[in-house]
C-alpha cells in the first residue's frame, strides 16, 4: 500500500465514560498505528472511576497529541460525540470505542481509501469508509466471526445505495468505531440531533443517501463483546428471536416507533436537498406509524423494508 501524505492529519473522537476497565488495551493498540500524524479528542462524560487517570500517564501522550475535555454532568453518548466533533479541525475524523483493540494498520488503511475515493469523488462529496472487525469475548481469548455479518450488512450494504438506505431505516448495520469520514461529511452531519438513535446509524443515513459509502473488505480491529455492549449483536436461532419479541412486546414496538421519529426528524433536515427516491422511501417509512395492520403490511412488503433477521423483521410487521 503507497504511503499516506506526510501532512494529512487525523482526530480520533473517543467519547469516553467509565472505560477503565478496557482503556488501557485501547490505548496501547493507538500507541502501535503505523500512521503517527493523528490526534486524539477525548470528552469524558463524567465517569465515576478513573479513567482519566489510566489516561493521563499512558505513554501514548508523549507520542501523539491528546486533547482531553470533561462534560460536569452525564449527557449521553450523541451529545457527547456533538461535542467532540465541534471540537475536531482535521480533515479527516475516526471514532473510537473506549473497549475495542485497533490493529496497527487500521488509521493508515482507512486514510488511504478515503484519499482514494476522494480522488475520484472530488472532495466536496461527504465520504465515509469502514471496514469489518473480528468479534472478541470479553477477555479478548476467544476472536472470531464478523461484526458486519452480525450486524447484518452483508446481503443489503454490499448491494445497491438504495438497498442500503432502505434497510438503515430499519436498522443500523455499521458500527462508528469502523468508520472514517472526511471533512464534506462532517459539515454535512451536523449536528446531530438528540432525536438520533446513534450518532454512527445517523452518519450512515446521510452517507447513504447524500454521499458515498466506501467499505474496506479487512478487519481492521477487534470488537469486545461484554455485557454493556451486546445489544443487537446476539445470534441466535430464528425461534429463540422470536421469542424475544413475544416475550418483550411493548420494548420491540417502542423501539420501532423510535425509528419513525428518527426517520421524520432525518425528513425534515434534508427533505430540499434529497433526491425523489430516497424521499419517497422516507415517505413510505414514516407513513407506517398511522397505518391499520394490513396497509402496514403492504407497505413493508411492496418497499422491501426488513431487518437483517427474519424473526425482527416479522416483529416489523405485527409491532410497528
Amino acid at each position: 500500500m503507497p504511503d499516506v501524505d506526510v501532512g494529512a492529519e487525523v482526530d480520533i473522537l473517543l467519547p469516553m465514560f467509565n472505560g477503565a476497565k478496557y482503556l488501557l488495551e485501547l490505548l496501547d493498540s493507538l500507541y502501535q498505528q503505523s500512521y503517527e500524524n493523528f490526534q486524539l479528542l477525548i470528552r469524558d462524560d463524567a465517569s465515576l472511576d478513573n479513567s482519566c487517570e489510566i489516561l493521563k500517564k499512558h505513554n501514548l501522550l508523549s507520542k501523539v497529541g491528546v486533547r482531553i475535555f470533561y462534560n460536569d454532568e452525564n449527557i449521553g453518548v450523541v451529545s457527547n460525540v456533538n461535542y467532540l466533533l465541534s471540537d475536531s479541525h482535521a480533515p479527516y475524523i475516526m471514532f473510537a470505542d473506549q473497549d475495542d483493540v485497533w490493529f496497527p494498520n487500521k488509521v493508515s488503511k482507512s486514510l488511504f481509501e478515503i484519499k482514494k475515493a476522494e480522488k475520484k469523488y472530488g472532495s466536496d462529496m461527504p465520504i465515509v469508509v469502514f471496514s469489518d472487525a473480528y468479534v472478541g469475548d470479553e477477555d479478548l481469548v476467544k476472536q472470531s466471526g464478523s461484526l458486519l455479518d452480525r450486524n447484518g450488512y452483508f446481503g443489503y450494504g454490499s448491494s445497491s445505495v438504495g438497498v442500503l438506505f432502505k434497510h438503515l431505516m430499519v436498522q443500523n448495520v455499521v458500527s462508528g468505531c469502523t468508520m472514517m469520514m472526511n471533512a464534506s461529511m462532517k459539515k454535512c452531519l451536523m449536528p446531530i440531533p438528540r432525536e438520533a438513535i446513534m450518532h454512527d446509524w445517523w452518519m450512515m443515513l446521510v452517507a447513504s443517501s447524500m454521499g458515498r459509502v466506501i467499505f474496506i473488505p479487512e478487519r481492521t480491529m477487534i470488537y469486545r463483546l461484554h455485557q454493556n455492549n451486546t445489544v443487537g449483536l446476539r445470534q441466535s436461532s430464528f425461534f429463540i428471536g422470536l421469542l424475544h419479541v413475544i416475550k418483550k412486546p411493548l420494548q420491540a414496538r417502542q423501539r420501532v416507533r423510535k425509528t419513525y421519529g428518527q426517520a421524520e426528524i432525518f425528513k425534515n433536515r434534508y427533505a430540499k436537498i434529497l433526491e425523489n427516491n430516497f424521499g419517497e422511501s422516507l415517505d413510505a417509512y414514516i407513513s407506517l406509524s398511522g397505518l391499520g395492520f394490513f396497509q402496514r403490511c403492504w407497505v413493508l412488503w411492496r418497499n422491501k423494508f426488513k431487518k437483517s433477521a427474519l424473526s425482527k423483521t416479522i416483529g416489523l410487521y405485527f409491532l410497528s
